[in-house]
């Protein structure tokens, strides 16, 4: 019965996301396999708000974890190289995309 209850607890706490939102997680995803990105296009790709994108972003350059530019008056946002934990950071987001999790 306690190993029932374990994986249980387990399957419920792999289903939540683990960088504190799901937009947040999949956001990092995305960037993660497509390398750079509009919050227009990130949007449309993830089936979500542009703004929830955007602050999503927000958040996380405000962590060093992403960064952004601008190239014809369009905001491009992507995983920063610079981040301490950048090379985890990517071999994680490539286990989450590959469907180890």
């Amino acid at each position: 019965m306690r190993d029932l209850e374990k994986k249980s607890n387990m399957s419920q706490q792999l289903s939540r996301p683990i960088f504190q939102s799901a937009t947040r997680e999949r956001v990092l995803v995305y960037l993660a396999l497509v390398g750079k990105a509009d919050y227009v296009t990130m949007a449309e790709a993830l089936s979500v708000d542009w703004m929830s994108v955007k602050a999503a972003v927000k958040r996380w350059e405000k962590e060093g974890v992403v960064r952004s530019d601008y190239f014809d008056g369009n905001r491009r946002v992507l995983l920063n190289p610079d981040f301490a934990a950048a090379k985890q950071l990517r071999a994680l987001l490539e286990v989450l995309v590959g469907g180890g999790r």
